[in-house]
């Protein structure tokens, strides 16, 4: 059986594609940013996706009220962009490119990607969510249930109290 010579076989083994990590393309659609929606909820999600991305990492490459487009490099060696789309008090976050994620549609038609994208944009995620939640905490809500107070209606109602349990049944 004729041997190859090495130099051809040290070429296949370098042009043979690598294998890389890969999962199904995450979706983060009406992710909530803000505990409680307000007037300026908009402005507000905004604000924090801002201070959240540049404390992770990502530039801010385009921003407009209702869209924020993000970037991260990664070790000068994977990059991400991604699109922010606004709404009220949650966001969707659109995949727009990157590199050497491994982005591809498989052979069913689905899109696959490494997995660190879906890391990377849920510590994004969540660190909005962290800052819009220091920034502006969800309202109290009041302990009293509407309607009239209980000095209106007269004195509580007691229940009796549940019967002592005997001695004969304990062990």
């Amino acid at each position: 059986m004729p041997r190859l010579p090495c130099a051809f076989a040290l070429f296949l083994f370098c042009a043979a594609p690598m294998a890389h990590a890969q999962a199904e393309m995450p979706y983060f659609a009406n992710q909530i940013i803000l505990p409680a929606p307000s007037a300026d909820a908009e402005e507000r999600v905004h604000d924090a996706i801002v201070e959240a991305a540049n404390s992770r990492g990502w530039k801010v490459a385009q921003d407009t009220p209702k869209r924020l487009r993000l970037e991260i490099i990664v070790r000068n060696q994977y990059a991400v962009i991604v699109n922010i789309l606004i709404n009220i008090d949650m966001v969707d976050v659109e995949y727009v490119s990157s590199i050497n994620m491994g982005y591809r549609k498989d052979a069913n038609g689905r899109e696959v990607i490494s997995p660190a994208y879906g890391k990377w944009i849920g510590q994004l995620l969540d660190a909005a969510r962290q800052r819009a939640a220091l920034l502006w905490p969800a309202p109290a809500t009041s302990a009293a249930p509407p309607g009239p107070s209980p000095e209106a209606t007269g004195p509580p109602v007691l229940q009796p109290a549940p019967p002592a349990p005997s001695a004969a049944a304990s062990p």
